[in-house]
């Protein structure tokens, strides 16, 4: 991890934590839309099937 000019290292690993956190819940949330969306899909289907 490159350090920017002026900060510190110690405010450099914090913004690099914050930011894999963000990366991190934001891949969640996308797995969870995912989810949401084959349950869904999977619902009609069986509706259709009837």
């Amino acid at each position: 991890m490159a350090k920017p000019k002026g900060i510190t290292i110690t405010e450099a690993a914090r913004r690099h934590a914050a930011a894999q956190a963000a990366m991190r819940a934001e891949a969640e949330r996308r797995r969870a839309a995912q989810a949401d969306a084959d349950a869904r899909a999977a619902g009609s289907n069986a509706a259709g099937a009837q």
